[in-house]
């Protein structure tokens, strides 16, 4: 295995990072208090950094139009979910629905748990590859075993065999994952395990994974989005935006219907399926038909249902309300620009009906 020496500040991460120094300024604050006691113009959130370029641009406006300050840090969906079921956060952000143990800690504290989705958003797999500008195509089963460490090469046989027009080198593959709790992990990892009987046995689903020893980690889509820009051969699975951003080229992955399909808004929304009620549903762990890509998903967030919890008031419940409000309704408008998928009409009505859901002390808001 060949030794990798992370780059830690290449002139594309610094301009990266730069970016984002200039999102946090404008959403985000460095104390979270304890209490919740805050003014009622301002809403404290943290949570999944997918959705983050959409909901950084949907928050800044919001404050334009309404004054009210929406504090979002982008910490990963697991860090997002711990801080709400530490009820220091207003609202957490995640793009993995709340598995049963998680539910079952915030029934314990007498509350339940409201998922609202907000928009669609494809994982998309990026790669790094001198001049070669080709479109590549790869099979869910083929992606777990490189994902695996066991499809080391580039010029392997079997990407071969699925890119046969494509000039692939004779160069190591570096695989870049997510070091932190991660929903975009647990959606990949999703796809390949309802891909790989292999992979579901050896690493299985979830925001966190051990991953083989050589592979490269970096924290959020943004250090994922720097070591592939960074790493000669590098693969990693990010945000569509964030690939798009750093003009990063990505892969077309096979669906059920054996058609390679490249993440876009329009193959994102093919794939959006039925909402159920509560609006828990994983979209890469079952068939995606037609122009759907494969490795799609919904991103929600997650309020507690009763807002009467560490002294808030009923004016900062109902603010709370009001934001997700617009962001289901006239904030939709930011998405395509940003390479999200909107909802669509059926999906939007089951999402307010979950907004209505909201209470405080007992009584709907």
């Amino acid at each position: 295995m060949m030794k990798i020496t992370l780059i830690k500040m290449t002139l594309f991460s610094k301009k990266l990072y730069a970016l984002n120094a200039v999102l946090l300024f404008l959403t985000t604050i460095l104390l979270v208090p304890s209490s919740l006691q805050v003014k009622s113009k301002n809403i404290i959130g943290a949570g999944a950094s997918f959705p983050y370029p959409l909901y950084a641009k949907m928050f800044n406006r919001y404050y334009k139009e309404t004054g009210t300050k929406i504090n979002y840090q982008s910490i990963g969906s697991g860090g997002g979910i711990r801080q709400l079921k530490a009820s220091v956060i207003e609202f957490g952000a995640t793009d993995t629905f709340l598995n049963d143990d998680d539910l079952a800690q915030i029934t314990a504290k007498g509350q339940k748990a409201l998922h609202i989705p907000i928009v669609l958003g494809a994982v998309s797999v990026t790669f790094n590859l001198k001049n070669n500008s080709k479109k590549l195509n790869l099979d869910g089963s083929t992606l777990a075993e490189i994902f695996m460490g066991k499809i080391t090469k580039w010029n392997d046989p079997k990407l071969i065999a699925l890119n046969k027009n494509a000039s692939l080198p004779n160069q190591p593959i570096i695989v870049v994952h997510r070091s932190d709790g991660s929903g975009t992990t647990a959606v990949f990892s999703g796809f390949l395990a309802y891909s790989s009987p292999a992979w579901k046995k050896q690493l299985g689903t979830g925001k966190s994974l051990n991953w083989f020893k050589g592979s490269v980690g970096a924290k959020g889509n943004e250090g994922v989005t720097a070591q592939v820009k960074s790493i000669p051969g590098a693969i990693g699975y990010i945000s569509l935006n964030y690939a798009l951003a750093a003009k990063l080229p990505v892969i077309a992955i096979e669906n059920a219907d054996k058609k390679f399909i490249a993440p876009s808004v329009a193959t994102v929304s093919a794939a959006a399926k039925k909402l159920p009620k509560d609006s828990r549903i994983s979209l890469s762990e079952q068939p995606t038909r037609a122009n759907g890509y494969p490795i799609s998903t919904f991103t929600w967030i997650i309020v507690y249902q009763d807002q009467n919890y560490l002294n808030r008031t009923r004016d900062q419940a109902q603010a709370l309300k009001n934001l997700l409000t617009w962001m289901l309704t006239d904030g939709q408008s930011e998405t395509q620009p940003l390479h999200y998928a909107p909802l669509s009409t059926t999906a939007k009505k089951v999402a307010l009906d979950i907004v209505k859901q909201m209470k405080f002390n007992k009584k709907p808001l």
